[in-house]
């Protein structure tokens, strides 16, 4: 025992040579420390070799995650993304500082390296925004940069610090922004289209090696820019033309979201092609549970939501329309490009395979697609109600046809976007962070949410100064008496909303 004790040490501590960090090498020091000598007795043994199997863990842990720092390098990339941008240097400098010396405290260990690196990337949002604000070269936001740049170029600064000097620059710039696209003048009848604001709202961006391009023509959707925090496969396939999904979730949940800092107040709209599919593939029972309830508010498996929130209080939703209400009365599609390669010449794609629904040997007639000239094409064969085609159903005597694939709910945003719109209006307050995105509480095994074009529309608020409508002769219309609390926006408050609502036709505070 001793002399297997003696080996075991030996090879652990050669194996904590591979530990960079003081932290952890102090750790791994102190458990190797509390197998003493002499090794001796049974009981000693599996207490020392429990130590020792600790120690093997926490090196393994240790030196997988050293491979997952990129503070330092996400630092370099802020710096000379904007070398010319004045004071960068200065705001980065005591981060820089920090991320570089990360491990020489003997405090320090690889569980400090999530932290830091989420610090790095907080500093490129808030760079990004200081840099747009040093463009607009306003004289009260001049003296906010100076004051907010003293701060960071004397000491590293925490996440909660950089989301308020995001937020206290971004309302200004986005104020700026909203002007330059004509809010000063929306209206509820006329609102003013803001889905410029949103990052990568159709998913045609990806981010490679820090530099941001839009996908090809049949590329898959990339998330670039939203956050995806849950349970379920949240991807892009060979089927995708920009949009995106997130697939068997089950019984679990998740949220899609983005967040927009600095929105100034007023009443939102957002809204996004989305389809909710309960459970695996469509069945008669699902459609007639759904054609029974009659809507998605009343269908019992209305599992995923687009929201708009501001708080905890002030979090609108809206049910996602349901898989089981596009009932096709023929199939979406016979043949869907699943392989392409781009012209070096003309950077357009050309399509060099395709799954088509024919039996094996049949339809393989890329003129038939709408292609010419594809001889080396490879051609795979499928059938309805197997993926990606759609899903054959009979309801009350008549087929019908649903999604079932990315290009199958492509197809519907193509030929009839209408039926698969959703939206949700918000009302935001001064100073308030507006998330948007798509929710999904409980599910069954194989669910699917997809999604696609999300937008986001300005209607009225204090923000802005409407201009006259036009609108003359308004006979007024006696509000209805029924005591419900709504707010500015039309929504239902209750008891805890904080700021005006409407009672009765009377606007009051609370």
């Amino acid at each position: 025992m001793d002399k297997l004790i003696r080996q075991e040490i030996a090879e652990v501590k050669e194996a904590a040579e591979a530990l960079t960090f003081e932290g952890d090498k102090k750790y791994v020091e102190e458990l190797i420390a509390k197998c003493k000598e002499p090794y001796e007795g049974v009981a000693l043994f599996e207490e020392y070799r429990g130590y020792l199997n600790d120690a093997r863990k926490y090196i393994t842990a240790a030196t997988k995650e050293y491979g997952n720092y990129k503070a330092i390098d996400t630092y370099t990339d802020i710096a000379t993304n904007n070398a010319g941008v004045a004071g960068v240097s200065d705001i980065l400098a005591p981060a820089q500082l920090a991320a570089t010396e990360l491990g020489e405290g003997a405090n320090d260990t690889y569980k400090d390296i999530d932290g830091a690196n989420k610090v790095a990337n907080k500093y490129g949002d808030y760079v990004k925004v200081y840099a747009e604000a040093m463009e607009l070269d306003d004289a009260s936001l001049n003296a906010t940069l100076t004051e907010q740049k003293s701060a960071l170029a004397a000491a590293v600064a925490t996440i909660e610090t950089l989301d308020q000097y995001i937020s206290s620059l971004a309302t200004p710039i986005n104020i700026n922004k909203m002007k330059a696209l004509g809010a000063d003048k929306a209206t509820e009848a006329a609102p003013v289209d803001l889905t410029s604001m949103i990052v990568n709202p159709s998913f045609e961006l990806d981010q490679v090696d820090g530099v941001v391009t839009p996908i090809d023509a049949w590329g898959k959707g990339h998330r670039y820019g939203w956050t995806f925090e849950g349970s379920g496969n949240a991807q892009s396939n060979e089927y995708s033309r920009g949009n995106y999904e997130v697939w068997n979730a089950g019984s679990s949940n998740f949220t899609f979201y983005q967040n927009l800092s600095g929105m100034p107040a007023g009443i939102y709209e957002i809204s996004c092609l989305a389809a909710y599919r309960e459970g695996s593939t469509v069945t008669a029972d699902m459609v007639a549970a759904y054609d029974e309830a009659g809507s998605e508010e009343a269908w019992a498996n209305h599992n995923t939501v687009l929201f708009a929130k501001t708080s905890d209080s002030n979090d609108q939703t809206t049910f996602v329309k349901a898989i089981e209400s596009l009932k096709g009365t023929e199939p979406s599609f016979m043949g869907v490009v699943t392989a392409y390669e781009v012209n070096e010449d003309t950077n357009e794609p050309y399509a060099t395979a395709m799954t088509i629904c024919a039996p094996e040997g049949e339809g393989e007639d890329a003129e038939l697609y709408g292609f010419t000239n594809y001889p080396e094409m490879a051609w795979t064969h499928g059938e309805l109600s197997s993926q990606p085609f759609d899903a054959a159903v009979e309801v009350g005597g008549t087929t019908y046809y649903f999604p079932e694939s990315m290009y199958g709910f492509y197809m519907w945003e193509v030929k009839a976007p209408e039926k698969v719109l959703n939206k949700v209006r918000v009302e935001v307050k001064s100073g308030e962070t507006l998330q948007i995105g798509l929710r999904k509480t409980g599910g069954a095994s194989g669910d699917w949410v997809i999604f696609d074009d999300f937008h986001i529309s300005y209607l009225s608020g204090d923000t802005f100064k409407n201009v006259a409508t036009g609108i003359e002769d308004v006979t007024p219309v006696e509000p209805v008496k029924d005591g419900i609390r709504r707010n500015t926006a039309g929504i239902v408050v209750d008891e805890s909303y904080e700021g005006i609502v409407i009672v009765d036709g009377v606007k009051v505070m609370q």
